[in-house]
Parts: C-alpha cells; sequence; structure tokens
C-alpha cells in the first residue's frame, strides 16, 4: 500500500488511495511475477481499462494508470 501511495503521490497527486473498496472508483491490482511487475486497472463495475507488464521500473507503471485515470476524468468533465 505505502509503495502504491507513494507512486500516485508523485505522478498523479490528484489521485486519492484509499483501503475502502466501496469509496473507490477504480481498483488497481498489483503483482510481481519472475521479475516483472503487472498492474491492472479495472474500474468500480471490474471491467478492465488497463495492464501493464513493464520489465522495468514500478514509476512506469504508475504513470500509465495516471494516464488512464485522468484520460477517463477529463471525459466526465465535459
Amino acid at each position: 500500500m505505502a509503495t502504491v501511495s507513494e507512486g500516485f503521490a508523485k505522478y498523479c497527486p490528484n489521485v486519492v488511495v484509499t483501503e475502502n473498496a466501496s469509496k473507490a472508483d477504480y481498483v488497481l491490482e498489483a503483482w510481481k511475477s519472475q521479475g516483472l511487475w503487472h498492474l491492472a486497472l479495472l474500474n468500480k463495475d471490474g471491467d478492465l481499462l488497463m495492464a501493464t507488464h513493464f520489465s522495468h521500473s514500478l514509476n512506469d507503471h504508475f504513470k500509465s494508470a495516471c494516464r488512464k485515470i485522468n484520460a477517463k476524468a477529463a471525459q466526465l468533465n465535459f
């Protein structure tokens, strides 16, 4: 949780990270397998919005997730 909070604070400061799923607009699943980090961003209905599988820094995952979240927010605020 701390790593996720730090990543979003750095790359997406408009995102509030919570462990309370009932308050969340998005769900982020993260796991490490065979040295690679994988992230899946889902909306609250469980629809997959994006998935990453970068072998390098976890920062790239946060940047990608933030771009997707901000793009969705911009669509809602037209």
